[in-house]
């Protein structure tokens, strides 16, 4: 049987998951009920995570099996969102949540600032 090739993106992708929600390797071992060799082969490559592991890998972290995986637009695929709209909501996933507190803030002020533009401007006369 050929041998599976690696994913060179899915050890980085794991330690900068692990990483954003501020825990450590050994944390995250204990959290999913490994040794901590086993998790350290994950994130230095030697070893990938099987499906299962990857969802519960990406629940821990809070963050997508689509991150992990470096495949950024792939669960977004049909929702009939552009180009931009994706890259917006892939860059959001990406940032801790303290900085999408940050985000949405700014975004309801903005909403909240056009809804208000909107019901100042004059009526159009026809």
């Amino acid at each position: 049987m050929p041998k599976k090739e690696k994913n060179p993106f899915i050890a980085q992708r794991i330690a900068i998951a692990r990483a954003r929600v501020d825990m450590k390797q050994k944390e995250a071992a204990d959290a999913l009920g490994m040794s901590i060799n086993t998790y350290r082969n994950w994130e230095q490559g030697n070893n990938e995570p099987n499906s299962f592991d990857l969802v519960r890998l990406a629940k821990l972290f809070k963050t997508s099996t689509d991150f992990l995986l470096n495949s950024p637009y792939s669960s977004l695929d049909g929702l009939g969102l552009d180009e931009s709209e994706q890259r917006l909501i892939s860059a959001f996933r990406g940032l801790d949540p303290s900085r999408q507190e940050t985000v949405l803030s700014f975004v309801d002020d903005q909403s909240k600032l056009g809804s208000l533009e909107q019901s100042t401007l004059p009526d159009k006369e026809e």
